[in-house]
């Protein structure tokens, strides 16, 4: 089952990254480090908008502050210079206990 979970963490067609409270991604798809060459470690602004610190209207942060999804819409920029209009949707992952470890974030260009 942990095989099947992978292949479609790899394969969903929109970027996706977990990120951690510092908003270092943890793991991203193959689709997101086809477009942005993100790395695990990296921070999620420097990758999408090549940006020294953090965006003020973060949905992670807002996602890790309350415990719960958030969207926005967004314009990131590939490692190619083209700018991609994008929505992204935010959600918490759980440890066993309810704390907030991690939050999964899609972003699909419209």
């Amino acid at each position: 089952m942990k095989e099947l979970y992978h292949r479609l963490f790899e394969e969903l067609p929109c970027y996706v990254s977990v990120q951690d409270r510092d908003l270092r991604l943890i793991a991203v798809n193959s689709m997101f480090r086809r477009d942005f060459g993100g790395k695990p470690g990296a921070y999620c602004y420097q990758i999408y908008k090549g940006r020294a610190g953090k965006c003020a209207d973060c949905p992670v942060k807002q996602t890790f502050r309350d415990g719960k999804s958030h969207a926005s819409e967004e314009i990131v920029t590939r490692k190619d210079g083209e700018d991609v209009n994008v929505i992204v949707y935010t959600s918490p992952v759980r440890n066993p206990n309810g704390k907030i470890d991690a939050v999964v974030e899609t972003r699909r260009h419209y």
